[in-house]
């Protein structure tokens, strides 16, 4: 399982990574976040059954970095979130001008 809960992990980080690069409008970012949400559910389903076995030498070393790499998610993927608000902010704003231009254009 632990291999398993890694491959997911770096898969999340990767996916956080292409979410940040892509631009706001992309369509490929509707099913990469999809996909994100999908393979969370996944880690946490995985992180939960690593609560529940029983105590072995290593398993606080595991849950420690876990712990660990679930705080790096959310300060990466609260990253991204902003990121992503601020890109569409822009873009409605920018809507707007082009809009308020047009509206003045068309009164000439």
């Amino acid at each position: 399982m632990s291999s398993q809960l890694e491959q997911i992990n770096i898969s999340l980080f990767n996916l956080l990574k292409e979410l940040d690069e892509l631009p706001a409008d992309a369509q490929a970012a509707d099913e990469l976040v999809l996909l994100l949400h999908t393979q969370m559910e996944e880690r946490q389903t995985l992180v939960n059954e690593l609560l529940v076995k029983p105590v072995y030498d290593g398993l606080a070393s595991e849950l420690s970095k876990q712990i660990d790499l679930t705080n790096s998610l959310s300060v990466m993927s609260t990253k991204v979130m902003n990121k992503r608000k601020e890109l569409l902010n822009k873009r409605r704003s920018n809507k707007k001008k082009i809009n308020v231009y047009e509206y003045i254009d068309s009164n000439r």
